[in-house]
């Protein structure tokens, strides 16, 4: 009898193809212990497995399990884990530049400059963050990696490449070009990204654009079962006016630290 477990054997070889999330999640939870639940994780992210529509049944998996009200515990594992997918999965879509952009750019406020000259601590910390991880990725030629979360399993992220506990024999879904060096990421790249970036944000937020209908879709009704249409508009104003100035603050990072 074929089984009914995950992955599949095809040909010899492992398949995660088709598997949903509330699937995967099983599968988690039948390992021993926290370590071989990691290095599950961490292999299936290098399969077939880790697509748009698996990531899609992570998100409506979590949003069930608040609409039932599930134990905490249960959503915050639920949650977590469905995060570092989407993130990591995010990562291996976008071209690096775009990521390490996109990255950086959640890991500060625009306000942070000025409260950071002003003696706030928090916020210079924010502020050598992102100018130390510039230097890492363009001076020291580092991989781009997802920001820590601070909570949950997977803290700094999925997968990084450069882990030595990481070996192609633990992992039968890593290829041997996985293990290369990565080229070079485009200084020019990554300013221009920011450049469209910066003016796309300023722009919408001229015209009043909604962040629910241009960003993710969502039809005037969709988006008034969760907010008044006129509040939505106000926080897609303010929201697009700050990714403008972060980018604009990032871009001057960056001439600072690597162009100068």
């Amino acid at each position: 009898a074929a089984s009914t477990g995950w992955p599949r054997d095809v040909a010899g070889v492992p398949s995660w193809k088709g598997v949903k999330f509330d699937e995967f999640t099983f599968e988690v939870k039948k390992c021993a212990d926290g370590a071989t639940a990691e290095k599950l994780v961490r292999a299936f992210c290098k399969s077939d497995g880790l697509t748009a529509d698996f990531c899609q049944s992570a998100v409506d998996l979590v949003v069930l399990a608040h609409n039932q009200k599930r134990p905490t515990a249960e959503i915050s594992m639920l949650q977590d884990l469905a995060t570092a997918l989407l993130r990591e999965y995010r990562r291996r879509i976008s071209e690096p530049e775009h990521f390490v952009a996109d990255e950086l750019m959640r890991r500060f406020a625009s306000g942070d400059g000025d409260d950071a000259a002003a003696g706030n601590r928090e916020s210079a910390a924010r502020l050598a963050s992102c100018r130390a991880e510039l230097r890492r990725v363009f001076l020291e030629g580092g991989k781009p990696r997802v920001n820590p979360t601070g909570a949950g399993m997977f803290v700094n992220g999925i997968y990084d490449e450069d882990d030595e506990d990481i070996q192609d024999d633990e992992d039968p879904f890593r290829s041997s070009e996985s293990s290369k060096r990565a080229p070079p990421i485009s200084q020019s790249k990554f300013l221009t990204h920011l450049e469209k970036l910066k003016n796309r944000a300023a722009d919408d937020a001229k015209w009043q654009r909604s962040v629910a209908a241009t960003a993710i879709d969502a039809n005037e009704v969709a988006v008034q079962e969760y907010v008044d249409p006129m509040d939505e508009l106000a926080i897609s104003r303010e929201s697009l006016l700050e990714t403008a100035k972060r980018a604009e603050m990032l871009q001057e990072m960056f001439r600072e630290e690597i162009m100068r």
